[in-house]
């Protein structure tokens, strides 16, 4: 069955590219709601009294594939913001090369999820990024900034993947490649050597301040799937690689880094939410906001605690879902105003009421109001980094203030009247 979520969208990656029957979108949509079946079949038989890998199978003795609880939640969110990323393309792009990446993307994504060996999760952690850097460069906005979107995303992650692979290779030539073996032999100093290694890595695929500067361009040039991709799924990479790899494998070195963690994101949380609310691209305004949320995530991940832990994954996963649908709405209004500038939008809620609702749903959502996924997962965040910094959370729930701060100005800005709205009102009744 797991090696059915990987084949399934790789053989409908191949039947869209040398289908000549203008089907693409079609298959697409399938492939991904097959996926979907299987791995709500998965969730369904999954005993929760157990903790560990409960399937793990073979492919003729050379690859072998695992899912536990992580994988499962990031496999579900996966098939589900691939098939969001169809359906928010469908009116707009019929092209079979599009289609073709996208299930290409899924397929890769699965493999780095169910992976149980190194090289091959590294394989498919790298190939990850050949379907996007396609995705932004061919079918981004229509001006050359696209390519430079595309070339930073690609430059910049690989250049941190390569020294990841500097770590794979030194765990590989002394115990081999599974993902279950704790690099406990090794010396201390060796793990801390390791542990920064795979930081390189996750530390640009998170991203946190200063090496976040390839996601806004990304974002920006990104047509409205390669945003959602980006937020939903490529971003959880990082999250998935730290708790799977750095925690699990080098837990010494990842409490001996904890001060590191907990400084760097705590400056990615100040810095990226004053950025935010100095930005007038919508599109740049969700994506700096991205930065902070996974620099939260990276805390809650770091506090050595399953409460922590819990929270980061549940607010990885819910930032999965929320931040995609704001750009979804963005890119709503970009469809029919032609701009994503925030200047030129007020008295949204006049025009479109039903909109501005559901844009205040998520906003409320983004900025972890009470009774949200987000609100869960932060306070089980801060709950659980208060035992092990108790400054370094108080600080960090600065992030939750600031949050709202441009949550709440962007809201306001977008929906309320201007007074040429007024002016316009005015004319019309004389």
């Amino acid at each position: 069955m797991l090696i059915s979520l990987i084949i399934i969208p790789l053989i409908s990656s191949f039947i869209i590219l040398f289908n000549f029957i203008n089907k693409s979108r079609e298959i697409s949509l399938i492939s991904s709601i097959i996926n979907l079946i299987l791995i709500i079949t998965i969730y369904i038989k999954w005993n929760f009294n157990y903790i560990g890998y409960q399937i793990i199978e073979n492919w003729y003795n050379i690859l072998q594939f695992g899912i536990d609880e992580i994988s499962l939640i990031m496999i579900f969110l996966t098939n589900f913001v691939m098939a969001l990323s169809i359906i928010a393309s469908w009116s707009n792009i019929k092209s079979r090369l599009f289609y073709f990446l996208i299930n290409l993307m899924s397929s890769i994504l699965m493999g780095v999820f169910l992976c149980l060996d190194l090289i091959p999760f590294y394989i498919c952690f790298e190939s990850s990024l050949i379907p996007m850097f396609l995705l932004i460069g061919i079918y981004g906005s229509n001006n050359n900034r696209k390519i430079y979107a595309s070339f930073s995303i690609m430059l910049t992650t690989l250049t941190g993947s390569l020294i990841m692979l500097i770590g794979i290779l030194s765990i590989y030539s002394n115990i081999g490649s599974n993902v279950s073996l704790i690099v406990s032999d090794f010396s201390i100093y060796r793990q801390y050597f390791i542990w920064l290694t795979f930081f390189a890595a996750l530390a640009i695929k998170t991203p946190i301040i200063p090496l976040h500067l390839w996601l806004p361009e990304a974002h920006t040039e990104a047509n409205v799937s390669g945003s959602i991709i980006l937020a939903g799924i490529l971003l959880k990479l990082a999250t998935y690689g730290f708790i799977r790899f750095s925690i699990s494998l080098m837990p010494i070195a990842s409490y001996y880094f904890t001060p590191l963690i907990y400084g760097i994101c705590i400056t990615s949380i100040i810095f990226s939410s004053f950025s935010t609310l100095r930005q007038i691209d919508l599109k740049k305004i969700i994506a700096y906001s991205s930065i902070g949320h996974m620099s939260i995530v990276n805390i809650g991940l770091f506090s050595n605690n399953i409460t922590g832990i819990s929270g980061g994954l549940l607010l990885s996963f819910a930032h999965g879902i929320v931040s995609p649908a704001l750009f979804i709405l963005v890119t709503i209004l970009y469809d029919r105003y032609h701009t994503r500038i925030i200047n030129y939008y007020r008295g949204l809620n006049f025009f479109m009421p039903l909109y501005s609702f559901i844009l205040f749903l998520f906003i409320l959502a983004n900025m972890a109001t009470p009774l949200t996924a987000n609100f869960n997962g932060e306070l089980l965040i801060l709950s659980g980094s208060w035992f092990n910094n108790p400054i370094g959370t108080i600080l960090a729930a600065l992030g939750i203030i600031l949050s709202a701060a441009y949550s709440i100005w962007l809201f306001n800005r977008i929906k309320s009247n201007s007074y040429t709205i007024k002016l316009i009102i005015r004319l019309e009744l004389i």
